[in-house]
């Protein structure tokens, strides 16, 4: 009925998951949303099949005559597609199981100007703190396959008015080392020769990382992106780490970053590591990475001492440091190791040893 689809539509503003008319005319909104052209709403809630995505319907008319039911309450469909955190599931992993990552079929506009969709499943945020590993781990991908798996994770309200979502890592002292967000295609368990993929969107997040240990080569890191066929698309989000890199992406993996902060970062902002791998960086600031662990501050008093030894190039002693789980100072903006890199309307200053490192083979 219309009352029901008027209630529905008023559910998915009030949960994010739909931008209301005034929103949608704020020009910050529009770098986020502005591909979400497609007006894409799946069959959610009819079959267990559709609702976990795995079903393609290709013309509401075909599915109306072989089921029976009237296509008239798309809001509803459109509100079990894309779960909201902490609403419908209290963990971001949990809705991250029940969350489609097929994209939808039905392209049918609803004739509602007031609001954007999304044409893969999103998890949407609402402002808050999350304490929680999020990891998003690839599907099976088969060769000749034309797509990807996809999914989204975003702010509710990006805008200022109605707050941030915000990712920190859990203070667990028995775990060291590991991300707060791990996106991978990576399994331990996998045959040689299988090939998982998974394309994620993050927007509008805020992540703060704070891990045990100092192994900034084994996961400590706030954001992690590896794998063959791993694609993640990051953008106006802002990310710090007091115990490692900002953004890690490796082993033939694919990140575009736009319009993301990343800052303070006990070690590498960005790393880029790895023959076949790639990224882009546009309209970002990374800056004021690379001085070593904040818990390294409350257990030494020669930082400004160690600093000055980095800009007149001498060597630094590090023979304490691991003994205190601690990176040490001295660690570029942005690292380019054997990988290709493209770079533009960005600023990269303010770090510790240089802005930009380029080594092995990097290309920028």
């Amino acid at each position: 009925t219309t009352l029901s689809n008027t209630l529905w539509r008023e559910f998915c503003i009030l949960t994010g998951k739909a931008l209301d008319a005034e929103f949608a005319e704020n020009e910050m909104s529009t770098n986020d949303f502005a591909s979400h052209t497609p007006k894409a709403i799946s069959k959610e809630g009819i079959t267990d099949d559709v609702t976990r995505g795995t079903v393609d319907v290709d013309a509401s008319h075909s599915f109306e005559s072989a089921t029976g039911v009237a296509h008239c309450n798309l809001y509803r469909q459109y509100y079990f597609r894309n779960p909201c955190v902490p609403t419908d599931f209290s963990s971001i992993n949990e809705a991250l199981k029940n969350c489609p990552r097929t994209r939808s079929s039905i392209a049918r506009d609803l004739g509602d100007d007031a609001t954007f969709y999304s044409d893969t499943g999103t998890v949407v945020l609402l402002p808050g703190v999350y304490q929680e590993h999020v990891c998003v781990s690839g599907d099976a991908w088969d060769v000749g396959q034309s797509f990807e798996k996809a999914i989204c994770i975003r702010a509710a309200f990006p805008d200022s008015v109605h707050g941030a979502a915000t990712i920190c890592s859990p203070q667990e002292e028995a775990i060291q080392d590991q991300p707060c967000i791990s996106i991978s295609t990576c399994d331990s368990d996998i045959l040689e020769g299988a090939q998982k993929a998974i394309s994620v969107r993050l927007s509008h997040l805020r992540v703060l990382h704070s891990s045990q240990g100092a192994d900034i080569w084994g996961g400590n890191t706030a954001i992690s992106v590896e794998g063959p066929k791993a694609h993640a698309s990051i953008d106006s989000c802002i990310f710090q780490s007091d115990s490692g890199r900002g953004l890690v992406v490796s082993s033939q993996a694919v990140c575009e970053l736009y319009r993301t902060n990343i800052s303070n970062c006990a070690a590498t902002g960005f790393y880029l590591g790895d023959w076949g791998s790639r990224a882009r960086i546009s309209g970002c600031n990374i800056v004021r990475n690379g001085f070593g662990s904040r818990r390294l501050l409350s257990h030494s008093t020669n930082i400004e001492a160690h600093t000055r030894m980095l800009e007149q190039g001498l060597p630094l002693p590090r023979d304490h440091l691991p003994n205190l789980g601690a990176v040490p100072p001295g660690h570029s903006g942005v690292y380019v190791e054997s990988s290709l890199c493209w770079i533009d309307d960005s600023l990269i200053a303010g770090n510790s040893l240089t802005g930009l490192s380029v080594v092995r083979g990097g290309f920028v």
